[in-house]
């Protein structure tokens, strides 16, 4: 059974990271900048992979990570932000380079 958990850690980690570099501001945030441009299927529903990585920010945003306010299809998540909970969580996790 394939999980796709690569995927998951790799669509999280992206948008954790648009999300903080755009912090405090609410921004949509576009699968096609996670996950590339890809076709949709021979009946037009959206890519296997758009729909994961759709999957993954909603259950970021169901255990508290992040907050919108409604979804532009399969193409986009609007007015998503950064909640405090990881915000906080981004901002204390130690750079290698800056060890002592």
């Amino acid at each position: 059974m394939d999980l796709h958990i690569d995927d998951f850690y790799r669509d999280s980690a992206l948008g954790l990271l648009n999300l903080y570099q755009a912090f405090p501001r609410k921004i949509t945030l576009y699968l096609d900048d996670l996950v590339g441009v890809l076709p949709c299927d021979e009946v037009g529903l959206p890519h296997p992979r758009q729909q994961q990585c759709l999957s993954t920010l909603l259950w970021l945003a169901s255990e508290g990570y992040v907050r919108y306010e409604n979804t532009i299809g399969y193409d986009a998540v609007d007015q998503i932000e950064l909640t405090q909970k990881a915000f906080v969580r981004l901002s204390s996790t130690q750079h290698p380079f800056n060890q002592g």
